[in-house]
């Protein structure tokens, strides 16, 4: 059974330290995969939206009235049971997984890893363990948007647009700003799960509006 006597701040004080602890080698990757992550964007963000748009109209919804009912739907149990399968199942061993990053110190290990599939998009996979901290403080911390625009560096922006309580289900708007790109507008919906054992499980997708419909062009 872990300890909880991690505090907030000491979590974002270690969110800093493995931002240095990666970051240092993580420019040249990034220049590496810079053109390829661009194109592969520019190409299929508009297939992926067109896609959205004609297939899936449950992804498309209005903020105008009472929508909880539409909300609740964007993000369901059939999610989840989705997730928890890809996380239990093991990577597609047809596709190569190049090793990206792998650094650890005392208080945490980062690993990702990339694969380059022929067709689709880039496919990155990391996994981050923390010592010494609560699921519950972790679940806290992460999934405190306002708190996050202390600490998050990427994070330029962020505003709630819609709550439904019953299911958690939220909207929101966010601008990130990475290196060496220019601040990107994204309208996300996710929703969080408590499972056994103090496992907590955690789906966002992308969540196209009405109120927001020029993302679609």
């Amino acid at each position: 059974m872990v300890s909880s006597w991690v505090s907030s701040s000491n979590l974002a004080a270690i969110f800093h330290r493995s931002e240095e602890l990666w970051w240092k080698n993580i420019h040249g990757l990034i220049l590496a995969l810079l053109f390829l992550l661009i194109w592969q964007s520019a190409r299929l963000l508009a297939r992926r939206f067109r896609a959205v748009v004609a297939t899936d109209v449950k992804t498309t919804v209005s903020l105008e009235g009472n929508s909880k009912t539409r909300i609740t739907d964007i993000i369901s149990d059939v999610h989840l049971r989705n997730l928890i399968n890809t996380l239990d199942g093991e990577l597609d061993k047809k596709e190569k997984w190049d090793d990206v990053i792998d650094k650890r110190n005392n208080l945490l290990s980062y690993n990702a890893k990339c694969c380059k599939p022929e067709e689709g998009p880039l496919k990155y996979l990391s996994v981050t363990i923390f010592e010494n901290c609560s699921t519950e403080l972790l679940r806290d911390f992460l999934m405190d948007s306002e708190y996050r625009k202390q600490w998050d560096k990427t994070l330029v922006e962020h505003e709630q647009l819609q709550l439904d309580e019953s299911s958690g289900t939220e909207i929101g708007r966010t601008i990130k700003k990475f290196p060496f790109l220019t601040p990107r507008e994204y309208v996300l919906a996710w929703r969080v799960w408590e499972g056994k054992e103090k496992t907590f499980y955690c789906f966002i997708k992308v969540c196209i509006t009405k109120f927001h419909a020029n993302l679609c062009k």
